[in-house]
């Protein structure tokens, strides 16, 4: 039995945005490993693997830069960082509001 909630008061806007809850369930087995595994494994590493995909890239394709390699080493998992700090607390105040309608 699938319920649909409502999110649009949540988001302000007119638009109705409807989550599944299977989604409200996948996320209550994804939110038990805490905030600092989430951001750390699936983000960073993620972010920071695609990193030395390019630094290896850059190596055998093109002229060898370290700072091209400096600037992805950093950059990349910085984002990774940022991007999932920011999906754990939209998929928190989600799961929130979802738990209390």
């Amino acid at each position: 039995m699938k319920q649909e909630i409502d999110y649009s008061e949540l988001y302000g806007h007119g638009e109705a945005m409807q989550i599944l809850e299977t989604d409200i369930e996948r996320w209550a087995k994804i939110r038990t490993m805490s905030r600092v595994r989430f951001v750390w494994l699936r983000h960073v590493l993620r972010f920071g693997l695609f990193a030395l995909l390019l630094i290896l890239g850059d190596i055998l394709i093109f002229t060898w830069d370290p700072r091209r390699a400096i600037y992805f080493a950093v950059v990349l998992p910085l984002i990774g960082y940022f991007m999932g700090t920011l999906t754990w607390r939209l998929n928190e105040s989600r799961f929130n509001k979802g738990n209390d309608a």
